[in-house]
């Protein structure tokens, strides 16, 4: 069975700069945003969807005059290009070239996706003038009133949408350029941030038109609200707006968030007039434009956390046009049916603690507390030494993505510079780069999962109690759940401890798709363990759910089946003393529906204990009532890490090994092809490009020997012409098992014209030396062909790709 080595040689490309640094990439944002800015500062904006943009990031696209001006200079495209490396974003275009007559060259920049105050002209401009020194980081001054705006909140909307926001913002300066910024920086924060305003909505009004300063957030019955919804004429209830804008392509595609409520939250002043309808409309009546001078803000949502955020950077980045620039007006929201009162936004800064020496020492830096502090004083970060060892940072309102003092660190990596890192390589030490056996096996059943037509799915790890216990018929001891102490919303209450909640919500929010529903993950759950350093422990598992009019009951069971055979499982009997799995009937497992359940136990070799690896069954009726599924339904979840002993190799395994050769340092790339032949028609593709490749067979497999011949011939057809192969026999240190002998594999070499060498991955006899010798015979193969090559890469080194086998005993090739 066994297989072949291919080792590609290809060149290495020294990078001294990356993508975005190492900020991180967070999932918050679905649509991808490009500005198309018009004039002197702001601008207006598209949003692009997925569809229309491929970019991994957000893009922003900003006004190249505009932004060179409130830099103070002009740059050239390349000097801007580094000004956004070393700040760790990217300019992606610069589109002064295609520019027509009368139109003004955009730069469009990459911002990392959790950072929303970078999300408009305004926040990028300040931020890179912060950086390079141009300006301090702005201090955001709440307006003392005597008497301020007070927000109402009554109890009915917490049925809806709970949580609200707001601030005013006085003396606002706008023109046609910065309202269309104001604008755009609210459509982008509703699309991503506010999941298309299904978590967090905004309205913004003309406060001189608002009449008194009490303001009522109520919930109302759609037929009893009425007002001229914003751009419109005619006056309409409820009802009549969602008939309005039902087929409305803006408007339209958020109806869907509130059509079916009994209630509809609504903004009332003190004449009873309507000022928004949110998640959806404002009133035509208090409409904002380029004249208004004091903005008024709400937001509300179903979270409160982006609630504040939303707020926050919408007061950060506009109060700069204030009269009195970054000052803010708060209102107080008043809940009285939980004694609630609060001013509302908080723009004071969060204070954290960051250790010098966790600094340094990731950085690589030798800098006292006082250099840390300027270093992140460019990044906006309001940083002083607490002692010696610690550092007392002042996060910003705008900066939520900073929650750590990780966090802290990446900031002032960015502001010390990527380019000046010192760039060191581990002495006289090589490691070996290899996937968990976790990982490895779950790949396994991921791949042959979607084969088999399931769908995969990633929900969150968090879930309420309910969804854990409750809705699956199950008890909470107490015990077994990690529990999250403050959370922020009903829904993570819990860590999960099994993969069904997830699954199950997902086939709800599918229903009204094509039966039968297919789903699967493949993850983490995780339970309480107070023996452990964390008090808890993830487990990796596989779940899946079948729903459709029948039970799928044979679907689940074969898709069992299929998983247990790659990996490599056999079947087998409780009364059989063998390796194997099998099924046993339970009803102890409340989940299922009674008679329709059972345990799928495991014994990993003969004399062994028996495991219960997971269950599968026809869910409970009461189950599917309570995740709101109107169909029959079957589940299956299993432990992915009963035992490391079936994982084998399946597409291709990457690794790589810098070693020393003649003097000189070469890289090898491993690709591990797995020559089983399931994966035959996998492999083929990597053979391209390769420039050496290792055939090897099994001492102890006639089998595998015999097959070398079809091997070679796959290899002569899709390798490239000058590719270098040797011949390896693995186990020979299997003397007693051996069925091909030393001679024999000599003869097939010169058969084939290659050389010929027995190792042991067991034992590691003559490892080293087979890949030293491919690599050598590479190298002078590079230096006949094309001796400008022959360094192959930066200080003189060889960088060597290669790939490795999987071995029948365990053992690694390298």
């Amino acid at each position: 069975m066994k297989s072949n080595f291919v080792v590609g040689l290809r060149k290495w490309r020294s990078r001294s700069r990356g993508s975005g640094g190492v900020l991180p990439e967070s999932a918050e944002f679905y649509n991808y945003i490009n500005y198309s800015n018009q004039g002197s500062w702001g601008g207006g904006a598209r949003v692009s969807t997925p569809e229309e943009g491929k970019d991994k990031m957000p893009t922003i696209a900003v006004d190249k005059e505009d932004l060179y001006k409130a830099l103070g200079r002009e740059y050239t495209t390349e000097e801007f290009d580094e000004l956004c490396f070393e700040f760790g974003i990217e300019l992606d275009e610069d589109t002064t070239e295609e520019c027509g007559d009368g139109e003004r060259p955009e730069l469009k920049i990459e911002v990392p996706a959790n950072r929303y105050d970078l999300l408009c002209f305004e926040g990028i401009s300040r931020a890179l003038k912060v950086f390079l020194g141009k300006m301090d980081p702005p201090a955001y001054k709440a307006v003392e009133v005597k008497e301020p705006y007070e927000v109402y909140v009554e109890p009915e909307t917490q049925e809806i949408r709970q949580f609200v926001a707001g601030g005013i913002l006085r003396g606002v300066k706008f023109d046609k350029r910065r309202y269309d910024s104001f604008i755009a920086l609210q459509d982008k924060l509703h699309s991503n941030l506010g999941r298309n305003r299904s978590l967090v909505s905004m309205g913004t009004h003309d406060l001189d038109k608002v009449v008194g300063k009490k303001i009522r957030y109520r919930a109302m019955k759609p037929e009893d609200m009425k007002f001229v919804p914003l751009n419109q004429e005619k006056e309409m209830n409820g009802k009549e707006l969602m008939e309005f804008y039902d087929q409305d392509k803006n408007i339209g595609k958020y109806l869907h968030i509130v059509r079916d409520k009994p209630y509809y939250p609504v903004f009332y002043d003190e004449e009873d007039n309507v000022l928004s309808f949110p998640p959806i409309i404002n009133s035509d009546k208090t409409k904002i434009t380029v004249d208004t001078t004091n903005v008024f803000l709400d937001v509300t949502g179903t979270d409160k956390t982006k609630n504040e955020i939303v707020v926050n950077q919408l007061v950060a980045m506009f109060s700069e046009y204030c009269s009195e620039p970054f000052t803010f007006e708060p209102v107080k929201i008043i809940s009285d049916h939980n004694n609630e009162t609060r001013m509302c936004p908080d723009m004071s800064p969060r204070v954290m603690s960051a250790e010098v020496k966790y600094i340094n020492s990731v950085v690589g830096l030798d800098y006292s507390g006082e250099k840390l502090c300027q270093l992140l004083n460019k990044m906006c970060l309001d940083a002083v030494p607490e002692s010696e060892q610690t550092l007392k940072v002042n996060v910003p309102a705008t900066r939520p993505d900073v929650l750590h003092q990780c966090d802290i660190m990446e900031d002032a990596a960015i502001a010390y510079g990527f380019n000046n890192l010192e760039k060191t390589f581990p002495a006289d030490s090589y490691t070996v780069a290899e996937a968990l056996p976790q990982n490895k096996v779950s790949d396994i059943v991921r791949r042959e999962a979607a084969m088999a037509t399931w769908l995969e799915v990633m929900p969150l790890t968090l879930c309420s109690r309910d969804e854990n216990f409750t809705y699956l018929r199950k008890k909470d001891d107490g015990e077994s759940a990690v529990v999250l102490e403050n959370p922020k919303t009903q829904e993570y209450q819990v860590v999960r401890t099994s993969l069904l909640p997830g699954l199950l919500k997902t086939i709800r929010e599918n229903r009204k798709n094509a039966l039968p529903l297919k789903v699967f993950e493949a993850g983490d759950v995780v339970f309480k363990a107070p023996e452990t350093e964390r008090q808890s422990i993830n487990r990796r598992r596989f779940g899946a759910v079948y729903a459709g009019k029948t039970s799928g009951f044979e679907t689940v069971h074969g898709l069992l089946d299929r998983l247990m055979q790659m990996l490599r499982v056999p079947h087998s009997t409780a009364s059989t003393d063998k390796r194997g799995y099998w099924l046993e009937e339970t009803s102890s497992i409340p989940t299922y529906f009674p008679g329709r359940g059972a345990e799928i136990h495991f014994r990993e070799a003969p004399g062994k204990p028996t495991v219960i690896l997971g269950s599968l069954g026809v869910l409970h009726p009461e189950v599917l009532a309570s995740f709101e599924i109107p169909y029959v339904a079957s589940s299956l979840e299993i432990d992915l890490e009963f035992t490391p002993s079936f994982i084998t190799t399946i597409g291709i395994d990457f690794k790589i090994r810098t070693i020393d050769l003649d003097g000189k340092r070469v890289k090898l790339q491993v690709w591990d092809t797995a020559g089983q032949e399931r994966f035959k028609t996998i492999t083929t593709a990597y053979y391209r490009g390769a420039m050496g490749i290792l055939l090897v067979y099994d001492v102890c497999d006639e089998k595998s020997f015999n097959n070398i011949r079809s091997w070679y011939a796959n290899v002569q057809q899709h390798a490239s012409e000058n590719v270098v192969l040797i011949l390896v026999g693995n186990k020979s240190d299997m003397t007693d098992k051996r069925v091909i002998s030393t001679e024999q594999g000599k003869q097939l070499a010169d058969e084939l014209g290659i050389p010929f060498i027995e190792a042991s991955a067991k034992t590691r006899d003559n490892v080293e030396e087979t890949f030293f010798s491919l690599a050598r015979r590479v190298k002078e193969n590079m230096h006949t062909e094309d001796r400008s090559q022959s360094a192959g890469g930066a200080n003189g080194s060889v960088n060597v790709g290669g790939a490795s086998s999987s071995n029948t005993t365990g053992g690694k090739c390298c």
